[in-house]
């Protein structure tokens, strides 16, 4: 059975943060300094509902960062757009929830990757296999 409250959801995601299957915990990945972006899919994917994924799994992931020492100003949340049109503010909003866009927005913490402004985008080569 699927937990669908909000605090059942929030610990089957932390203890999935907490022991990650063939890598350290964020936690251990994390610290003081550090610089975090947090991807996040656009609205085509969904996540409205007030205990979506998105939202259980930023906040349970943030949480982890600020006991790791991450400190709120060294994190951007960045919407993975594609080549869907750049998230609007209100979609923003939708997605995070009030609490996680209250905490970023007003801080300049959350934008929309843009996959056609070419003078912001870096090639970073090729794969073992050729592709890009």
């Amino acid at each position: 059975v699927c937990p669908t409250d909000w605090d059942s959801l929030y610990a089957a995601t932390l203890a999935s943060i907490r022991n990650p299957i063939g890598m350290p915990p964020l936690k251990e990945l994390a610290g003081p300094g550090k610089s975090v972006v947090i991807v996040i899919p656009d609205i085509v994917k969904g996540g409205n509902q007030p205990t979506s994924h998105r939202k259980v799994a930023i906040r349970a992931c943030l949480d982890e960062l600020y006991a790791a020492g991450v400190e709120q100003k060294d994190v951007l949340l960045l919407f993975s757009n594609g080549l869907h049109p750049r998230a609007t503010v209100a979609e923003m909003q939708t997605i995070l929830g009030p609490e996680l866009f209250g905490e970023f927005y007003p801080t300049g913490q959350i934008t929309s990757h843009d996959s056609e402004d070419y003078d912001h985008l870096v090639d970073l080569g090729y794969t073992a296999q050729g592709t890009t």
